[in-house]
């Protein structure tokens, strides 16, 4: 039966306030600076994971995945790189928004930066959606020891985002991995 052995989450933080929660933690990963709201949201709710729950990780990291839900993927870098190429008279594309332009980006900044091996996967969806979340889950569950699973959202200059740290393993504190589980924690953080 799966587990929810840790969550943690960001609210309504600017790209200000991931920065500086980014130069808060010590992390030496300058590649952050480059990355897009998404991929610091998830690389952030993933460092503090893997801080807190470094010993059930290491074990298991060639079968641990990562799958992200997103209301708007990459909106707002889409925007940001059309406006590059907007003026037919003076087109230059800007590869460092290019590249922050797929949602799946922030799955593999994930898995590289942690050595994660597992399956990854981004999935766009209006809201957030708990029954779906335990659906794709459980399935990876059958194939994985843990999951990485995140709800990351960026709405103009406001990112908000939760990750659970879902595994086979846990205590009889641990809650139970289930869609009510699921909306009850977010519910309680949004």
């Amino acid at each position: 039966m799966a587990k929810i052995v840790h969550y943690t989450s960001l609210k309504n933080l600017s790209p200000e306030a991931l920065a500086d929660l980014y130069r808060s933690k010590g992390i030496d990963y300058p590649k952050f600076f480059k990355m897009d709201a998404l991929c610091k949201a998830g690389f952030l709710l993933a460092e503090d994971i893997v801080e807190k729950c470094d010993n059930e990780l290491v074990a298991h990291k060639d079968n641990t995945s990562v799958i992200v839900f997103t209301g708007n993927g990459t909106l707002r870098t889409d925007i940001g790189f059309e406006r590059t190429i907007a003026d037919p008279d003076n087109r230059f594309p800007s590869p460092s928004y290019f590249v922050y332009t797929l949602p799946n980006i922030v799955a593999g900044e994930i898995a590289i930066r942690h050595g994660f091996m597992g399956e990854s996967a981004v999935y766009v969806a209006e809201h957030f959606l708990p029954t779906q979340i335990e659906g794709i889950v459980s399935d990876t569950l059958a194939v994985s020891d843990n999951v990485l699973v995140a709800w990351i959202d960026t709405v103009g200059d406001s990112t908000s985002a939760i990750m659970f740290f879902v595994s086979h393993d846990g205590n009889e504190d641990t809650p139970l991995f289930n869609a009510e589980t699921l909306q009850s924690i977010y519910n309680q953080v949004f």
